[in-house]
């Protein structure tokens, strides 16, 4: 898979998966160029006008949202995990690194703080 951010890595702005690009390399990378086109991949203003119609956006894929941006959470052993949260389901997080790896966690295996940040996300 191949995970775009902002230059700085604070957020996500794109994925392709592995069978997208297996299918047709050639679409997945003009599908991925016209993303950055609208990007503010510096990540230090607003976006480039949107042109998509409300339909359009609305028939997008879910397979790219993010549970939660990238940012650093800490496991129960005080060691950093930078990362995007995928989903949380049945005690576990889905960690997206910043190489677009996927990674299964335990949820109990993060610290209260990063627990409870998740808790806020999810009740909102």
């Amino acid at each position: 898979m191949v995970f775009v951010t902002t230059a700085d890595g604070s957020k996500g702005i794109d994925a392709v998966t592995y069978a997208a690009m297996k299918e047709d390399m050639r679409d997945a990378v003009k599908a991925l160029r016209k993303t950055l086109e609208k990007a503010d991949v510096l990540g230090g203003g607003a976006e480039a006008e949107d042109t998509e119609t409300e339909e359009t956006a609305a028939a997008e894929s879910t397979e790219n949202k993010l549970f939660a941006e990238s940012q650093q959470w800490t496991n129960s052993d005080g060691k950093p995990i930078t990362a995007a949260i995928k989903a949380v389901e049945g005690g576990q997080v889905k960690f997206i690194m910043a190489d677009g790896r996927a990674l299964d966690y335990a949820l109990e295996k993060l610290s209260a703080e990063s627990q409870k940040k998740i808790s806020e996300i999810q009740a909102n």
